[in-house]
């Protein structure tokens, strides 16, 4: 509520994934009156470089959708892969097949694909056929909360998905000074359109 905050990235898993909640925890939350999300999927990485192929990506997206399907997600809600810029630059074709199979997988069990990037990668995947339907852009451009922030803003990505952006403006800050409870705990700062739409089934 101190900084005007209305949703979560929920890590649901994936194999590389470091953390992963759980559907209690994200019904806990919603206990509490927080019922937007944005669903994490972490798939193969720079250590599986022979992995990243469009096959291999499809068969994540599968597991991906199934593993919403366990938090209570279905039809129409956004779904994210998370591709790190490491990965990008370990093998940058080879990435974005496997960015494209896993889009194409999610997209065909009716949920809308995205992909949390850097802009580099981004800007290389927007010129691929099987691309996603919205990003969340990690560019951190600013030390402090900024709630003016709009994803539009973004340099470096054009038009490229304007309108359909998320934006991960700043990173492992601490908050101590805003609300005493944040003190040494350190978090990213994202924000989106007020257009946003966050529909999709949940049971």
């Amino acid at each position: 509520d101190r900084i005007g905050g209305s949703w979560w990235n929920v890590y649901i898993g994936g194999p590389r994934a470091s953390v992963t909640w759980t559907p209690a925890q994200v019904a806990a939350y919603r206990a509490r009156g927080i019922d937007h999300f944005l669903l994490t999927y972490v798939g193969r990485q720079q250590q599986d470089v022979p992995l990243l192929t469009a096959s291999r990506g499809r068969a994540d997206g599968v597991d991906a959708v199934e593993r919403a399907a366990d938090f209570g997600f279905g039809d129409g809600t956004p779904l994210c892969l998370d591709l790190e810029l490491r990965t990008f630059e370990a093998a940058a074709s080879a990435s974005l097949d496997y960015v494209g199979g896993w889009c194409t997988a999610v997209r065909e069990q009716g949920l809308r694909p995205g992909v949390y990037a850097n802009v580099d990668p981004l800007r290389a995947l927007a010129d691929r056929d099987a691309r996603p339907d919205w990003v969340w852009v990690a560019r951190w451009a600013h030390d402090d909360l900024r709630p003016a922030a709009h994803p539009d803003d973004v340099a470096g990505l054009g038009d490229r998905w304007k309108g359909r952006r998320a934006w991960q403006y700043a990173g492992e800050l601490d908050l101590g000074h805003l609300d005493p409870r944040f003190d040494g705990i350190t978090i990213d700062l994202n924000v989106t359109p007020a257009a946003w739409h966050w529909t999709g089934s949940m049971a």
